[in-house]
């Protein structure tokens, strides 16, 4: 909101008296010059105030012993109010009308749960097994409850049924397709409280994927690539058949149906060294020599870049695509070599070709590409030295010094370019300036002057970092 022109404070206060609601009323105040809002706030104030002290005084008298006297000899204090029905867990109620009462209740609210939770475990569990349809879905909505409640590490701990994994995993075969859609998201979201249900499930999972029936297929693909998510590879969740589950997700990197392509894909780059099996038709998909495999390029690139136990195999493919005419093609190979760090040491000499791109954002992505290396990247330093003196932008200037760092000592000839860094007026290029001095070591002394001086006139010019850098100079961090 901008008021424009000449008004005086009168003109300001009909403007906030008149404005709608509060937030716009809160919106006008912070933008509103202070010479009219100063008044205006203190009028508010006073207006406040006059509603305020009679309703306090109010409250005051009648919680005093002498009105309760002046109502008459009988008059008695009035009990607080019940708690409504509604506080009070459904016990005796079906599961659905459970689950809409947890779900209404406030933050925190329930915790109510804690002494029912058990039982209500075991009222899951059997409507899982013999209810109707209805009564199924409404127990898988309560089995998603029970995993938020009870989800470690500060769940509330509670009796779960030794079976309860075998009566979710027997959902994925029921014969009502909704419920076997929504059993596919419950096996994947309640597997951190039931961690055995993950081996049970991959199983049914996988037939589950030879349907017809694409929101059914893509519920599958979507419960596998959660149960083998970043945090938690497939491969040690199902031992030895790691690879033979990446072998069997294969031919579907080329479903027709992209969504369920993309979560094939992320499961596959989720599953480590068990991803073994698919590597060969990642590279085919990251290299698209043929037009259909264009589609899963990208994708490709992706799941390979995270697959670091394969550097060495993927590295001669990244490689090449950093010289594609298409940016999020090369952008994502420099993205994966980044990710592989000391692996990718071969690709250096394609990256320091790379410091001379035109996108800011290229240039800069490969400086930390390079950083990534380490020492293995020493042959960078005469660019990423030229970059920190000549650099177009500050940007650029601090991804250099920031990657000179990460090279170690074997930068040290960049010692004088990094101690004249300090001097920049933008204090994040004398952070890292200062920074990669102290990575470098015992041969950046001569900045250590510098660096008090700084520190003395301003304590908190290298982000609290200062005493640290120092004492890596002094080889004294350890």
């Amino acid at each position: 909101m901008r008021i424009r022109g000449t008004h005086t404070t009168q003109d300001f206060l009909a403007i906030h008296t008149h404005l709608p609601r509060p937030t716009l009323r809160q919106r006008f105040l912070r933008t509103a010059h202070p010479i009219h809002t100063t008044p205006l706030i203190r009028d508010i104030t006073f207006s406040m105030l006059k509603i305020a002290i009679p309703v306090f005084l109010t409250a005051v008298v009648l919680s005093t012993p002498s009105f309760a006297i002046a109502q008459g000899p009988g008059a008695k204090k009035q009990p607080p109010a019940e708690s409504k029905a509604s506080d009070a867990y459904p016990r005796d109620k079906p599961l659905d009308e459970v689950h809409v009462w947890i779900r209404n209740q406030p933050e925190g609210r329930a915790s109510f749960l804690r002494e029912d939770l058990s039982d209500l475990a075991r009222r899951c569990r059997d409507d899982l097994r013999t209810g109707t349809p209805a009564q199924k879905t409404a127990a898988i909505w309560i089995a998603f409850d029970l995993e938020k409640i009870g989800r470690p590490p500060r769940g509330t701990a509670f009796e779960i049924p030794a079976d309860l994994d075998d009566a979710c995993v027997a959902l994925l075969m029921d014969k009502d397709l909704a419920v076997r859609q929504a059993a596919a998201g419950l096996a994947s979201n309640i597997a951190p409280l039931i961690p055995s249900i993950r081996a049970k499930a991959v199983p049914p999972l996988l037939e589950m994927l030879k349907e017809t029936d694409n929101k059914l297929r893509r519920a599958a693909a979507l419960s596998l690539r959660n149960l083998a998510g970043p945090e938690e590879p497939l491969a040690p969740g199902f031992g030895n058949e790691g690879e033979a589950v990446v072998t069997a997700l294969i031919p579907y990197l080329d479903d027709t149906d992209q969504t369920l392509r993309s979560s094939i894909f992320m499961t596959i780059g989720s599953c480590g060294e068990a991803a073994r099996p698919a590597v060969p038709r990642l590279i085919e998909f990251a290299e698209a020599k043929k037009p259909e495999l264009k589609a899963g390029q990208r994708a490709a690139i992706l799941t390979l870049g995270r697959l670091k136990p394969f550097a060495a195999q993927t590295v001669p493919t990244f490689r090449g695509l950093l010289r594609s005419s298409d940016e999020s093609v090369s952008r994502g190979a420099i993205v994966a070599l980044r990710t592989f760090g000391p692996a990718a040491r071969d690709a250096v000499p394609d990256l320091i070709e790379l410091l001379d791109a035109p996108d800011q954002n290229i240039r800069q992505l490969v400086a930390s590409a390079l950083g990534a290396v380490g020492p293995d990247a020493s042959i960078a330093v005469p660019k990423l030295q030229r970059m920190l003196r000549d650099g177009p932008s500050d940007d650029d200037r601090q991804s250099a010094a920031t990657s000179l760092g990460k090279v170690g000592p074997a930068a040290v000839v960049a010692i004088n370019d990094l101690i004249a860094a300090l001097d920049s007026p933008d204090k994040s290029l004398r952070w890292c300036a200062a920074r990669a001095l102290g990575d470098i070591g015992p041969a950046s002394s001569p900045a250590l002057e510098r660096i008090s001086r700084q520190i003395r006139e301003d304590p908190d010019v290298l982000n609290g970092e200062g005493p640290r850098i120092i004492a890596k100079i002094l080889g004294k961090d350890r």
